[in-house]
This record gives structure tokens, C-alpha cells and sequence, in this order.
């Protein structure tokens, strides 16, 4: 059984790695692309993954994406950024 925990205790972790390195990737992408063309593909996904998105991504790119945005969505996302920052940086998970 302990050797079965340990098995599966690798597994996660190379999956996670995994992930993050996904995560990192499109990150990239969206990094390199046109801010207004950013914009418009991340405008049509879901807003925590955008979020997601922009968090990881330097200040300056994922402001000249913002200001590609319409005001409405660009509002929401900055608050959902500032609301999952701040929680992080409070000890809450990030959601």
C-alpha cells in the first residue's frame, strides 16, 4: 500500500509539473501576440482562465491587453486579478 501512495504521490507531481509548464506556454502565446488580437481571443474565454492568463503574465502586456478590451470586461477582469492577488497574498487559495 505505501509503494501504491508513493506511485500515485509521483504521478500528481509529474503531472503538475506537467501543467504548469502548459500553463507557461500559453502564457507565451498570448505574451508574443498583438495586444489587440490578444484581446479579442481572450474576451471569447472563460474569465478565470484569463485571469489566470494575465496574472502570470508581465504588468505592461497585460496592460496593453486590458486597454484593448471594452471597459466592461477590462473592470471585471482587473477586479478578479486584484480579488485572487490579494487572497494569495493573504494565504487563501487561489481559486
Amino acid at each position: 500500500l505505501a509503494a501504491l501512495m508513493e506511485d500515485a504521490r509521483a504521478w500528481v507531481l509529474k503531472r503538475e509539473a506537467i501543467l504548469t509548464k502548459a500553463e507557461d506556454g500559453i502564457v507565451a502565446i498570448y505574451a508574443k501576440m498583438r495586444p489587440e488580437a490578444a484581446a479579442q481571443q481572450l474576451a471569447a474565454m472563460d474569465e478565470a482562465l484569463v485571469v489566470a492568463i494575465l496574472l502570470k503574465m508581465n504588468a505592461r502586456g497585460a496592460g496593453s491587453i486590458l486597454t484593448e478590451m471594452n471597459p466592461e470586461q477590462a473592470a471585471r477582469l482587473t477586479k478578479a486579478m486584484a480579488e485572487r492577488k490579494s487572497g494569495i497574498l493573504q494565504g487563501r487559495p487561489a481559486t
